[in-house]
């Protein structure tokens, strides 16, 4: 598993691992999170018009996602992934996937970094 080999190598546990390098308890990364967290962005990939979107991806992208996610549905995420997106979905996690499921968020980076 990734995150295993992230956690070897870091010496503790991945999630500990994020916090330190990042600063802060657990409580100061999620409002770091937070506060980067660009809403429009999130929301345009969901409720943009069909048509102004390219009839395919350009570049290789990924989404990983949350399942269930308030932000890409499953319809989207069918529709992105037919326009040729890389659509992974995290099952049970939340909208900080990297941050609660780590393992998981690096078992859907897998193969793609």
């Amino acid at each position: 598993m990734f995150a295993a080999s992230v956690a070897e190598t870091v010496g503790c546990e991945p999630e500990l691992a994020i916090a330190h390098s990042l600063g802060g308890t657990d409580r100061e990364v999620e409002a770091g999170a937070a506060e980067r967290f660009d809403v429009a962005t999130a929301v345009a990939l969901e409720l943009a018009p069909r048509g102004s979107q390219p009839p395919t991806a350009e570049i290789p992208s990924l989404v990983v996602r949350a399942e269930p996610s308030r932000y890409v549905s499953k319809t989207r995420a069918a529709e992105l992934a037919a326009l040729g997106f890389e659509v992974r979905s995290v099952p049970g996690a939340g909208h900080c996937i990297w941050y609660g499921h780590f393992a998981e968020f690096m078992d859907a980076l897998e193969g793609w970094i």
